[in-house]
């Protein structure tokens, strides 16, 4: 008799309405613009539809998959190797291009820094579940702080500064769940930040929107427009 299959409702939940709650989002933002370039207000929505449902398939078939053959070192490494060579794949096309994020394969496209994200999760998971209780021995921290780094200089490279600090939120939350103490979290949090400030002062327009933020009405038709526009729908 095949075991009956058991899941956290909650989770299974929020990760379905999550997508629905965007696909409203979406069709709220892009009709006027579908219907005005492509004569069909369900242009965007059809294809975030179909992207979706690929998404629903794989979590029904990632549900009935055991969760120990996710612990295999073969799996864990080869998914983020594989993560590293196709963000590495991203810079070498296109390079006429300023940014190099997307692979894209006729009407298909695909962002590997998702996929990253996804592989870095499974591998501090793997090495911190194969050292439990010495999260603060080097041997055991070092890795993760090398695979962390290795995955957020790719992403910054495309550019693309908010998936490289998403992957630093990741890690450092993996490493807090895992016991590492906040003192050293705080530590390297305080390095990362002196990275970050040195990072945005190497793309003006980073700068410019950290500036915008800060200051919208100093630029009211241009930069600031968006935000100020936003303040005046919600007055």
């Amino acid at each position: 008799m095949s075991r009956k299959l058991r899941f956290d409702r909650t989770l299974f939940a929020t990760g379905t309405l999550l997508p629905l709650f965007g696909l409203m989002m979406i069709y709220s933002a892009s009709i006027l613009l579908a219907e005005r370039q492509f004569n069909d207000p369900y242009h965007f929505l059809f294809r975030q539809v179909f992207s979706v449902l690929i998404g629903f398939a794989a979590l029904l078939t990632a549900m009935h998959i055991d969760y120990r053959h996710y612990e295999k070192s073969w799996f864990v490494y080869g998914l983020f190797l594989g993560s590293c060579l196709l963000l590495v794949t991203t810079l070498l096309i296109n390079t006429g291009h300023t940014t190099h994020r997307w692979l894209r394969a006729g009407p298909f496209s695909f962002q590997p820094s998702e996929l990253a994200k996804l592989a870095l999760v499974f591998v501090l998971a793997y090495q911190l579940s194969k050292r439990k209780g010495s999260v603060n021995d080097p041997l055991t921290s070092l890795p993760c702080l090398l695979v962390l780094a290795m995955l957020s200089f790719l992403a910054y490279q495309q550019p693309d500064l908010g998936t490289a600090l998403s992957f630093v939120l990741i890690g450092f939350l993996l490493l807090f769940v895992a016991g590492l103490p906040i003192r050293h979290l705080m530590t390297a949090g305080m390095g990362t930040l002196v990275l970050l400030v040195c990072c945005i002062f190497q793309r003006q327009y980073w700068l410019d929107r950290i500036l915008t933020w800060l200051s919208p009405e100093a630029d009211l038709q241009g930069l600031g427009f968006q935000i100020n526009q936003s303040r005046l729908g919600n007055g």
